[in-house]
């Protein structure tokens, strides 16, 4: 049936969140089982009797952690499926949540934050690899470790007038 099937699927996304993936994130509760309801469209923590929402579990790093599994775990489970899904995802500044609004440098930030955004790049540039060329992670990025990996990825900075959208793209429409 349709719902059997479902299961079926979402028991192969739920255990790719729950494999080794979850620990090479700076993840609350990450011994917990994950789970993903489609129904709802919520991401759940199953721990110590509890099932909670990822909603009402804090911290925007768990946030960012847990949907970056789910996130991996469909686009794995689609591409080995050859389900018609665009391979790709694009992210916007996935660091934010280490680096507050108010400052423009990464020197204040607590080491501990800095390792958390080098565990976020490299489960990205891990999981992305694992998919073998079937799979684009387009990342922009107000963050630069300088780390090769991270940095042999750098394809663009956008600095002393480099932007993404070049202005003589629209500066002749807006005159």
């Amino acid at each position: 049936s349709k719902e059997d099937r479902l299961y079926a699927v979402m028991s192969i996304i739920n255990s790719y969140m729950n494999g080794n993936w979850k620990q090479t994130l700076d993840l609350e509760d990450a011994e917990a089982i994950i789970s993903f309801d489609p129904k709802r469209l919520q991401v759940y923590i199953a721990s110590d009797n509890n099932y909670v929402p990822l909603c009402d579990k804090g911290s925007g790093a768990n946030w960012v952690g847990y949907h970056l599994l789910l996130h991996f775990a469909l686009h794995k489970y689609f591409i080995k499926h050859n389900c018609p899904i665009p391979r790709f995802l694009f992210l916007d500044q996935p660091s934010q949540i280490y680096f507050p609004s108010d400052r423009s440098d990464i020197n204040g930030i607590p080491s501990h934050d800095m390792e958390a955004v080098e565990r976020m790049f490299s489960f990205i540039f891990d999981r992305t690899q694992e998919l073998e060329g079937s799979f684009q992670v387009i990342l922009t990025e107000h963050a630069n470790i300088n780390k090769p990996v991270f940095q042999e990825n750098v394809l663009e900075v956008w600095l002393n007038g480099q932007k993404l959208i070049p202005e003589e793209w629209y500066v002749n429409e807006i005159e």
